[in-house]
């Protein structure tokens, strides 16, 4: 009889240390590193360019030095922690807890880490160079119009994102996304460039490309682990 009551003791710590592993408590990841896996590719509207020097010139001007010439490359950045606060809630603790807040839902081989709130940006007015940007990802933003409390046009837009992850509570792997994108029509140049964007490649981007644009990526990834 003693016998059987310590067996369902047992069973009944075994069950509640497996609920707990199951997000009974919040579980925090931490990364140290950044790991770049390709060589930059550039891409114009009539294909991809494969002349490596050209490849160079392209990615080293006023783009500030945010490709690397080498897949592989390890990069040691600022330790951070991320926080699993369940199942589904992660927390970005170096975003403030308002918006780095984010739901956690399957998409395909993916999980998207949504937002819980928008975040505020500088207006930005339509142009061929945002809706690449915006087209780049698998994981496409979207803007809100905000409500001044003054009345009239606001100086700014809600801007709501996803982050792309792939992983648990115990490893979680997000893809970076390194871009710049250009464009030169009547001798004039405009062009955005953004390191490690944390989302994937989306190749369709490349079916709005216009004359005159010019594309480069390269990717990376960003390891968090509880080791």
């Amino acid at each position: 009889m003693k016998l059987s009551l310590l067996i369902i003791l047992l069973i009944l710590t075994l069950s509640t240390c497996t609920k707990n592993d199951d997000f009974g408590f919040t579980s925090y990841l931490t990364s140290t590193k950044v790991k770049v896996t390709s060589y930059p590719r550039v891409f114009t509207k009539t294909g991809e360019i494969t002349n490596k020097m050209v490849i160079d010139v392209y990615i080293n001007n006023w783009s500030g030095n945010i490709f690397f010439l080498t897949s592989d490359t390890i990069l040691t950045v600022p330790r951070d922690t991320i926080a699993f606060k369940s199942k589904d809630t992660i927390l970005f603790p170096t975003l403030g807890d308002l918006w780095g807040k984010r739901v956690i839902k399957q998409n395909g081989n993916y999980l998207f880490l949504y937002m819980t709130d928008t975040f505020p940006i500088a207006t930005r007015f339509p142009n061929v160079l945002n809706n690449i940007a915006d087209n780049i990802g698998i994981a496409k933003p979207y803007y809100g119009n905000c409500n001044s409390p003054f009345g009239g046009p606001c100086s700014f837009v809600m801007l709501y994102d996803a982050f792309v992850a792939q992983g648990n509570r115990r490893i979680l792997e997000l893809p970076l996304l390194t871009y710049k994108i250009t464009r030169r029509t009547n001798n004039l140049n405009a062009g955005i460039a953004i390191q490690f964007s944390k989302n994937v490649f989306d190749p369709s981007v490349l079916s709005i490309l216009e004359v005159g644009d010019t594309l480069a990526i390269q990717t990376g990834k960003l390891t968090y682990s509880n080791n």
